[in-house]
C-alpha cells in the first residue's frame, strides 16, 4: 500500500472505526484525525 492511498483512506475515514483495537484488544477512539 503506498502512502498516498493510506493518507486518502485516513483523511476520509474509509475504515471501520468500530474495529480499531490495541494489541491487547482494547477499543480505540479517534479524537482528532489531524
Amino acid at each position: 500500500m503506498n502512502e498516498r492511498l493510506l493518507q486518502f483512506i485516513w483523511q476520509h475515514q474509509y475504515f471501520n472505526k468500530d474495529q480499531l483495537r490495541t494489541n491487547k484488544g482494547e477499543q480505540l477512539q479517534i479524537l482528532f484525525p489531524g
